[in-house]
């Protein structure tokens, strides 16, 4: 696990305000989000050309990744980068920055282990990283993709979004929404752990 610089916020901590999993048993999300963790770190060490062993859950989510990859010419420009904003004190980890043959910029790609889609949260997360991106002097196209692996190996669901300035706002009150709440927020992610 990555460290975070003093007084960052995550953009999963910005998106957090709306928790929609607070009915769901914490050790069940505690399962889910190591197992993310392992698919992002495997589909990392296949991209550095290591091999990594899989737990049986995990195998799965990584063969999804593999059918979509067999699939999609594209050529690495970053992977599994933390970028910072200054200005905001925002934070975020890009699963996957690719050049496609027929784009004329990259593009940013995310993986998900999620069993459902989340299109107005993923597609904030979307712009939020796309926005870190372009402040840390990487210019991206207009598309974004999320990847929502399948558990059972299967080609994933692609997702795709696009960056506007009407997205990008939505994404700013977020942050100024969170920044004002964020005591309550933190106060009330203290009582789901108790």
């Amino acid at each position: 696990m990555d460290t975070i610089k003093s007084g960052y916020t995550r953009v999963s901590d910005i998106l957090s305000q709306w928790d929609k999993f607070g009915h769901i048993d914490p050790a069940m999300l505690s399962n889910k989000a190591d197992i993310g963790t392992r698919v992002h770190q495997a589909i990392d060490a296949h991209h550095k050309g290591i091999y990594m062993p899989l737990q049986p859950s995990d195998e799965g989510y990584f063969n999804s990744y593999l059918e979509w990859e067999k699939q999609v010419k594209f050529t690495i420009v970053k992977n599994e980068e933390r970028y910072y904003c200054p200005t905001m004190l925002i934070t975020g980890q890009v699963d996957l920055i690719a050049q496609f043959p027929c784009e004329d910029k990259p593009i940013l790609i995310d993986y998900k282990t999620s069993a459902s889609s989340s299109k107005e949260m993923w597609s904030l997360q979307a712009a939020f990283y796309h926005r870190l991106c372009e402040i840390n002097g990487i210019s991206l196209g207009d598309r974004m993709i999320f990847l929502q692996l399948d558990k059972r190996g299967s080609q994933p669901t692609v997702h795709e979004y696009m960056y506007t300035a009407k997205l990008w706002k939505v994404c700013e009150s977020a942050w100024i929404t969170y920044r004002y709440l964020k005591e309550w927020i933190e106060k009330r992610k203290g009582e789901y752990k108790s």
